[in-house]
Formats: C-alpha cells, structure tokens, sequence
C-alpha cells in the first residue's frame, strides 16, 4: 500500500489544472480535517457495499475508485480482489493521508492525489471503476467520464452511485449547503453522458439503504421528517456502462471447449429456488470444464452465468438484437443474432448437452425444439436434464399425449438437485461430437 502524490514538471505538488479542482481540494481537505471521512463512510457504506457486491469483483481484478475520500470504498474493493489490485484517487491530499493511514493493513491498494478529468494511468490500466457520491463534482463530467473509459480495458466496467439527482427531488435541498458547485442532473442526463463518452449497455437501478427511519428525526441534512423519508424512499441511483469487449465470434466447429446450455425462465429473483439451482449448475459445471451457454438475460441464464463466472469459467450468451433489455453482467462473450429463430439455433447446435430449469412459455418452446431435434435425430443424441420437482408431470403428459412413446422419456434426464443433474449430464455427454 502506498501513496503517490502527482508532480508537476516544476516539482510542485498541486496537480490542479483548472479552479473548480482547487475549490474541491481546498472544501473536501477542510472536510478531512474535520473528521468528517467517518461520517461519509456511514452514510454512503450501505448502499455503497450493495454496489460493489453487484461489480462481482474476480480475484484478479484491477480497481480504480474515483474519489475516493477516505478510502472504505477502497478497501471493500480490495477485500474481494485479494489477489489483484485496487487505486483510489481523489483530488483532496488530505483526504488521501487519511486514507492511506486507514489502509495500512491492504497490500493491493494504493492512493494517489489527481483529477478524475485527468487521470494518470495508461489506457486500459483497469478492469472495474467505481465512484461513490462524486460524480457530480466534476466541472466536466464528459471528460471525467471519458477519462475512466479510456484507462478501462475492453470489457471493464464503471458503476456509479448518486444521491443527488433530479427524481429524489429532497437531495436539491443539499446544494445550497455545499460549498460548491454542483452538477443536478436527471436519470436521463447521466445515461446520455454515459454514452456520449462511449459506455456501451449502459443501464441504471435503485438501491435502497436498508437501516430503518428514525421516528425522531428532526432536521439536519432535510427540512423536514418527511423530506427525509421521501429521499429514502426515492433511492440511491446506480449508473453502470461497459467498455465495448472485443468478441471473439467462434463457428461451432472452431470451438474447442465443450459447451452446455442452460434453459430457464427470466423472471426469477435472486431468492428464488430455481435461482439457486441454476447458479450452482453453473458453479459445478464451471469446475467440470464446461462452457456455459445461456440466452444471455436475466433470472436463469443470470444465476448460471454468475455461478460459472465465480469459478472463473467462460460465460457465452446468445443474444438478440431486438431485445431492449441489457444483457447480464457475468458474461465473458456475447453472440449477437438478428432474430429468435437464429438464437435458437446458436442456443442448440453449439451445445454438447442441455440442462433445463423452472421456466415459462420460453423456456417451455426451447425444451421442446431441443426434444424434438433429438427425438427426431435432426441432431445427435446428446444429453437433456431436467432439473427440478416441475418436470415430471410435463414429462409424463407429453409422453401420454404423443401415443405412449416410452422412449421420448428416457431421452431427457429428470433430476431432483444441481449436483445429480450435472453428474448425469458429465456422464451423458461424454463421446459426444459436434
């Protein structure tokens, strides 16, 4: 762990191009002479530890936190990179004392005194970004927001946490208690200058701090109780963009790792059972050497596709271009396909084997092509798993609908847990060629 304050050619230790950044130096280093880095960890912590907990750091990964202040952020970032490396930066040197003397006990931090408007690291230095409760200092935030782009490798990450934004109308009331200037922007504006400084599947979501309202809340940062309660209720807004990763699009016949593919519904919560389910098929097929193969969205093909990415495993998603939606997170590659038929197709022929989760009329329409082209022997005989207590009477009522076909049966594995599912599809699938 260590600090670098910046240089100028003349040896000054002010990194300060323009007056806005030495207004913020001067107000944020009044501020850690003030003691106030503790109060800004508790306010800002609970949202700011759901934030990084949704970055799903690896190991490995290389970190920037843009302002920093006092570094907690920093030093929960490195928590979870144990074995890679985590920078906060902030404009403030004291703030950046303080923070260094709080983080003596992390080998893989380091802080150093600069503007986010002018970042000193080399292009594509970083794999994730972060910034928590800063972005809207910056006098120009394009630039800010173009810098940390560039020093993102392909693939890289931002994510950035806000309070202070049009929708939660209450957080207006802080501005004219701050001692400078201020960018008040609204979802909208944030999202466009995401993709104005070249973020691609930029998407934002509410988090919400969970500790309970006092009742006797009585003033301070809010007029009054119910501004209060409106602000919370309102939410803090997180803004996350990807730098566009450079796919690898691979034939069928070119891929040499074995690939299976995960079919389940997208509504399913992180609750959910078939969430678990899917994301421990992930987690054991990652561990099995298989490539895991989803539509590349939410619900099930999110749980599988975060189980393979926490053991290190390649996570290919067939997406499609009419879809609005964002694809999730954990990916390493994306196929793109002009229409549901296509993406079906890439689904299946890419596949050594099938496993199938709790799902709808999707997932329902997917089981029911692959059935087909393996019963009909369009493809080859690969294996089916049906996991979970909902397969059965859909299997048993095919099976009685389509005039006895005992065999429709054995072609598909029904089982009861994650673990017998991908040991009978391993098993299954073994000598099977594409």
């Amino acid at each position: 762990m260590g600090v670098k304050p910046p240089m100028t050619k003349s040896g000054d230790r002010s990194p300060h191009s323009n007056g806005m950044d030495e207004r913020l130096r001067l107000e944020f280093n009044d501020w850690a002479r003030a003691g106030r880095g503790a109060g800004m960890e508790k306010g800002h912590r609970p949202v700011g530890e759901q934030a990084i907990e949704l970055m799903a750091l690896p190991a490995d990964a290389r970190a920037l936190d843009v302002g920093c202040g006092s570094g907690w952020a920093t030093r929960l970032m490195a928590e979870q990179a144990s074995g890679g490396r985590v920078v906060g930066i902030d404009i403030a040197d004291e703030m950046i004392k303080l923070a260094s003397e709080t983080s003596t006990s992390f080998p893989n931090v380091e802080f150093q005194v600069a503007s986010a408007e002018k970042l000193p690291f080399n292009d594509g230095e970083f794999t994730h970004a972060f910034s928590m409760e800063s972005l809207y200092y910056y006098a120009d935030m394009l630039a800010a927001l173009r810098e940390i782009k560039r020093v993102l490798n392909h693939g890289g990450r931002f994510v950035t946490v806000v309070d202070l934004y049009r929708e939660n109308a209450p957080s207006a009331q802080w501005i004219d208690d701050l001692k400078v200037p201020v960018q008040f922007l609204s979802v909208s504006e944030y999202r466009s200058l995401f993709e104005q400084a070249g973020f691609v599947d930029v998407s934002d979501r509410r988090l919400y701090d969970p500790a309970p309202i006092p009742a006797d809340y009585n003033g301070g940062s809010f007029k009054t109780r119910e501004d209060y309660i409106a602000y919370r209720e309102s939410g803090s807004l997180m803004v996350s963009g990807e730098v566009y990763a450079i796919v690898h699009l691979v034939m069928a016949n070119e891929i040499p790792e074995r690939i299976v593919t995960i079919f389940g519904g997208a509504k399913c919560a992180e609750v959910d059972a078939e969430y678990a389910q899917a994301r421990r098929v992930g987690q054991l097929l990652a561990d099995a050497g298989f490539t895991i193969c989803t539509g590349g969205y939410l619900g099930v093909m999110e749980a599988a596709s975060r189980g393979a990415h926490e053991r290190g495993g390649r996570v290919l998603g067939i997406v499609m271009n009419q879809f609005k939606a964002e694809p999730n997170r954990y990916l390493t590659d994306k196929v793109a396909t002009p229409h549901f038929y296509e993406r079906l197709q890439q689904l299946i022929t890419r596949s050594v084997g099938f496993i199938a989760v709790r799902g709808g009329m999707g997932t329902v329409t997917e089981l029911s092509l692959v059935w087909n082209k393996i019963q009909t022997k369009v493809i080859a005989p690969r294996p089916l798993v049906l996991l979970g207590d909902c397969w059965p009477p859909i299997v048993r009522g095919v099976a009685k609908a389509s005039g006895g076909e005992r065999d429709r049966r054995r072609r598909a594995g029904l089982c009861a847990n994650p673990g017998r599912g991908c040991s009978y599809h391993q098993e299954k699938s073994q000598g099977v060629t594409l």
